[in-house]
Formats: structure tokens, C-alpha cells, sequence
């Protein structure tokens, strides 16, 4: 037989089962029990046993406050009102309720410092926080520690916000966890579903799991691919465009070039001109000095020319008064003869 590391029963109760529990020899046995005085009676019965472990706790899937229902039965206790259990058990009567401070399933585990390679067992009777606790473990990869697994659960929901056995060994079945033995011996209503960990099936989970990754993995490089070759194409398209601008714009720039060497051609022989015109320019100015010199001088002759001829008319007209004057003389010298 294997032996068995660590057996924790979570919801232990008045643990019937004690003597079975020992009986697998385990090297630890740890019973967890809300109830008060379950606990007590519980330690008081257990003292002795070094590897039995007794703890007092309430347990959730998520630590906080919680009011915990006790009733006349004393395996009925529980953190949730048992709505569905009065309709089998019409004198089922609450004793009390008491407010306490819940510990996270997760973290219970956790302390418990589990060997890796060992194997170990967790029994579940907490009434209606079956699944939210299973689900705590699996969330938290705590659940495939145990090689074995047994939950105390009605065929029915017998507790405020329970599942109905069959859903929590379906959700477990898809976990890894094969049904081994249906236990009905203490509470046919609420049997003990007694599950083993199937390697086989845990690996066929993980390859499933693997694959169902690969083809997402699949999915998501197709659309990355198709995003990728419309991007390439995108860019294929803007890169054309990007050419045939590049080769208007060269185009552009060797037209330019061309005009440009024409008008600096035209520059060239417009500055030649100019500087032809210039010299022009400079020689019909020299001329024009000179011509304007020649005409000064034309004009200072012309004017001397004219003084002089003015001062030869007045000689001229004293000259012909003179003449004048001497025919007068001889006239008269003749009459008077």
C-alpha cells in the first residue's frame, strides 16, 4: 500500500472516520474543525498521537469574516444556512450562530508545507463551500498536490449557495481526477465521493491544453501574418509611391538643373554683353567728351568769330558813315564850284 505523507481533513466534525484515518498510517494527520467545541472535543481526543494534528480554524476560499451555523446535528455546522438539508431532516434546528475570522483555503495549504514527491490526501466536508474551495486550490495550482481527494457532497444542494455533487465531479473529472468509490456507509444523502489523481488523464489535460495554446498561438501569428502582409503590401504601395515621387521630383530637379545651366549660360553671355556695352558705353562717352570738348571749342570760336564780326560791322558801318559822310563833302565841294 502507498504511504500516505500528509492526510488533511478539512471540516473534520466529530471525525467518525478517525480510526480509518489511522489506519492509513499517515505521517501526518491534520484535522481542521470550525465548530468550538467539535475541536476541543476533537484534541482531547487525539492526545497522545504526535502525528495527529488538531486545528481550529474556519476555513474558506478566501480568508475574511464569515458566521458560521451550528445545529443540533453536529455534523450539520457550516458557514452556509442548510436550506436544502431541513427538507430531509424536518427537525433540523440552528443552536447558534457564531461570527469568526475565516482562513484562505490556499494559504492553509500552503503552511502546511506539502512535500513534492510525497503523496497526500485532502478530504473536503465543508457544506457548501465544496466548490469555491476546490476552485481556490486550482486557481492557486494547489489542487494536484493530492494524489487522492474525497468530498462530502449530496446528490442535491442541501446548503445556501451549494452545488449538487455531480457538477463538482464533473468540474474535478475535467481536472484530472477519475471517481474511485462512492462511500453512502455514513449519510446516503451526503455519501463521501472518494476521487484519485490520474496521471494518464493529467497529461492527455496538458497536451490538450498545449494544443488548444498552440492553436491560439496559431490564430494569433495567422493574424499577426495577415496583419504583417497588409502592412507589407501597405508599404509595398506607399514605397511606389514613394518612387514615382522620388523619380517626378528627380525629374523635377534635372529640368531645374537644365534651366538653371540655361540661365546661367544666358547670364554668362548677358554679363559678355554687358561688359561689351560697358566698353561701348566707355568709348561713346570718351567720344562725347571729346565732341563736347570739339563744340566748346566750335562755340568759343564761333563766339570770338561773332565779336569779331560785330566789331567789323561797326567799322564796317563807321566805314560806310564815314562814305557817306565824304560823298556829302564832295557833293557839296561840287555844287559850290
Amino acid at each position: 500500500m502507498t504511504t500516505i505523507d500528509t492526510l488533511i481533513h478539512l471540516g473534520a466534525g466529530p471525525c467518525r472516520e478517525l480510526d480509518a484515518h489511522l489506519a492509513l498510517q499517515p505521517e501526518r494527520l491534520i484535522l481542521v474543525e470550525a465548530d468550538p467545541s467539535l475541536a476541543e472535543a476533537l484534541s482531547a481526543r487525539v492526545q497522545g498521537l504526535e502525528s495527529v494534528d488538531v486545528r481550529h480554524l474556519a476555513v474558506a476560499s478566501k480568508p475574511g469574516e464569515v458566521t458560521f451555523h451550528r445545529y443540533n446535528l453536529p455534523d450539520a455546522g457550516s458557514l452556509h444556512p442548510a436550506t436544502g438539508l431541513k427538507a430531509l431532516f424536518p427537525g433540523l434546528k440552528r443552536l447558534q450562530t457564531l461570527t469568526m475570522e475565516a482562513v484562505g483555503i490556499g494559504d492553509l495549504i500552503d503552511s502546511f508545507q506539502l512535500e513534492s514527491d510525497a503523496v497526500h490526501r485532502l478530504i473536503v466536508d465543508l457544506p457548501g463551500e465544496e466548490f469555491p474551495c476546490l476552485r481556490a486550490l486550482y486557481d492557486g495550482g494547489q489542487l494536484h498536490r493530492f494524489q487522492w481527494l474525497s468530498m462530502y457532497c449530496g446528490h442535491e444542494p442541501l446548503y445556501e449557495h451549494g452545488l449538487a455533487a455531480g457538477a463538482i465531479l464533473d468540474w474535478l473529472s475535467e481536472q484530472g481526477f477519475d471517481l474511485v468509490e462512492c462511500d453512502e456507509t455514513q449519510d446516503p444523502d451526503r455519501p463521501c465521493w472518494i476521487l484519485k489523481r490520474n496521471p494518464l488523464k493529467l497529461e492527455c489535460l496538458t497536451l490538450q491544453s498545449q494544443i488548444q495554446q498552440f492553436l491560439a498561438d496559431k490564430s494569433a501569428l495567422t493574424k499577426d501574418k495577415a496583419a504583417l502582409s497588409a502592412a507589407r503590401d501597405e508599404q509595398a504601395k506607399l514605397a511606389a509611391e514613394r518612387q514615382q515621387q522620388i523619380e517626378a521630383l528627380n525629374a523635377e530637379k534635372a529640368a531645374l538643373a537644365k534651366d538653371k545651366a540655361a540661365l546661367a549660360a544666358a547670364r554668362d553671355e548677358q554679363a559678355k554683353l554687358a561688359q561689351a556695352r560697358q566698353v561701348e558705353i566707355d568709348n561713346l562717352k570718351s567720344r562725347l567728351q571729346e565732341q563736347q570738348k570739339r563744340v566748346t571749342e566750335l562755340d568759343s570760336q564761333l563766339t570770338e568769330r561773332d565779336q569779331r564780326q560785330t566789331l567789323l560791322d561797326e567799322e564796317l558801318h563807321k566805314a560806310e558813315g564815314q562814305i557817306e559822310l565824304i560823298k556829302d563833302l564832295l557833293l557839296r565841294n561840287e555844287l559850290g564850284q
